[in-house]
């Protein structure tokens, strides 16, 4: 074997772990992403308030300017009186 060849072949083998490592680590990082929004630290329970000084809200008409989050169980439940509704934190 010709040492030129050698170190095709080795070039090639390199660049083909390097992909292959680079493909495993992005499937992990997408495979755990849904167990990140479920962090207990991002926890929005509470009641908000939009600053309506603060905020371009001219386009959208009348808002509810008061918003109650409470998060468990998997998901976050929003409320703003009369509107209620809920969103999953499981990725679905």
């Amino acid at each position: 074997m010709h040492k030129a060849h050698f170190y095709a072949n080795l070039w090639i083998m390199r660049g083909r772990f390097f992909l292959t490592t680079l493909l495993i680590g992005l499937f992990v990082t997408w495979a755990f992403q849904p167990l990140r929004a479920a962090d207990s630290d991002r926890d929005f329970s509470g009641k908000w308030r939009l600053d309506t000084g603060a905020s371009d809200i001219s386009s959208l008409g009348q808002v509810e300017t008061n918003l109650t989050v409470s998060q468990g169980g998997g998901g976050i439940h929003c409320s703003t009186g009369a509107d209620e509704w809920s969103y999953a934190l499981d990725g679905t």
